[in-house]
């Protein structure tokens, strides 16, 4: 991937974190809705034996599921996004991992 991308992506997921960070956005019911979904992607990523979870970000606003990281390979990436969706509540996923060995 060239260098643009690559720095495109990452100033991208910087600005995501620091406007998901603060949930000012919304009511503390909202927000609470929000966690408990991250929390349960978060989860459920994790129990999926075959992705490096470690290094995959999940974060969530309006039901809206944000997933930032590295994986090993674009059949993860894909599985990552799979997972994320499959979960009650998710509205849509915003799918900005990357595989490793994609380039």
């Amino acid at each position: 991937m060239p260098s643009f991308f690559r720095l495109s992506a990452l100033a991208l997921a910087v600005l995501l974190t620091g406007s998901l960070g603060a949930c000012s956005h919304c009511s503390s019911a909202a927000c609470a809705a929000d966690a408990q979904l991250q929390a349960q992607v978060t989860s459920s990523i994790n129990a999926e034996s075959a992705l490096q979870a470690d290094d995959i970000t999940v974060q969530v606003r309006d039901g809206v599921v944000y997933l930032n990281g590295l994986v090993d390979t674009a059949t993860e990436v894909d599985e990552a996004a799979a997972i994320a969706g499959q979960q009650q509540g998710v509205r849509r996923v915003v799918n900005m991992l990357q595989a490793r060995n994609a380039w």
